[in-house]
């Protein structure tokens, strides 16, 4: 086991995904982890924006999980400057004190939201897979992976805790465009990625998971489903189409034909995952691009399941 006996610094482990590897990283033995967040009260608490502060913890660090950033996309749209500094920055002070630890091997956690970027969040994500390639390209460099996520479930700040409490209270559920697709992972299929990614990952890949989607709407009508609403008629009426906003999409690429042309398709963990060795040339072979229109998509009633046993 690659994390057996290992010292592993996780950034942004206090907050929902961090929290879960962290626990599961230190049940398949790592020796020590270290908590390195904003959010934290635990024995590093620090910004990467810090680069001294970076240094002190990557001492005698043995691999990095990357996972401290800012995701919402509205506050990095109002704040593009803070949203530089953290994504953009802030991750090449991780290459850089990593590099100087000798630290063995790094994954950053990117977003679906790099591939075709529409907003700042994208800009940031993908802007920062760009560095770590370059990096990856530098014979003193640690291993980088780096690992795409979709919509985590669940996890804070986003919609299905905010639609299963105005579904509760029987209040109507906001969707800007039923259309409108996304992938969908629970926090333990992103840490699964994750630890794929730390285990297996080569210098330079990309890590995706083969997952679902679901449209706006099935999101929505399986959160109402799951608060107990059974009607046709007030299912309809519950959902209010606003419209969708300036800048958003309908639906996000995981990967674009370019990187599936050279990528391979494993399977672990009754899980299928892709892999995208960033290093290699394509191999000149049609490819489709991944995107949450044509990924295997959720049922209401699927949604409503998998809300059950995140809530």
């Amino acid at each position: 086991m690659v994390i057996k006996d290992k010292i592993i610094v996780v950034t942004g482990g206090a907050g929902s995904f961090g929290s879960v590897i962290v626990k599961r990283l230190l049940e398949q033995g790592a020796s020590e982890v270290r908590i390195f967040s904003r959010n934290s009260k635990t024995e590093w608490d620090g910004d990467i924006r810090d680069l001294s502060a970076l240094n002190r913890v990557m001492k005698g660090a043995d691999y990095v999980i990357h996972a401290a950033a800012l995701k919402d996309v509205h506050y990095c749209e109002a704040n593009p400057a803070e949203a530089i500094e953290v994504n953009v920055y802030g991750s090449l002070n991780i290459l850089t004190s990593a590099k100087e630890a000798g630290v063995e091997r790094v994954v950053f956690i990117s977003s679906d939201k790099a591939c075709f970027p529409m907003g700042t969040m994208g800009i940031t994500k993908a802007l920062m897979e760009r560095m770590v390639l370059n990096e990856c390209r530098q014979s003193d460099s640690p291993v980088c992976t780096i690992v795409r996520f979709g919509n985590l479930m669940g996890s804070a700040g986003t919609v299905i805790p905010l639609f299963v409490k105005l579904a509760k209270e029987g209040a109507g559920l906001t969707v800007t465009n039923p259309e409108m697709s996304r992938f969908m992972m629970t926090i333990d299929d992103a840490v699964a990625l994750t630890l794929i990614a730390l285990e297996y990952g080569e210098n330079g890949d990309i890590l995706i998971e083969r997952g679902h989607s679901a449209t706006i709407e099935a999101l929505a009508l399986g959160t109402l489903l799951y608060s107990g609403v059974k009607s046709e008629s007030e299912l309809e009426s519950r959902i209010k189409i606003t419209g969708a906003r300036p800048g958003e999409k309908i639906y996000e690429t995981m990967a674009t034909s370019e990187e599936i042309s050279k990528s391979k398709l494993i399977s672990l963990n009754e899980k299928l995952y892709i892999k995208i060795p960033l290093l290699s040339e394509s191999q000149n072979r049609h490819a489709e691009e991944f995107n949450s229109h044509n990924a295997p998509s959720l049922t209401p009633e699927e949604m409503a399941e998998i809300i059950k046993r995140i809530i």
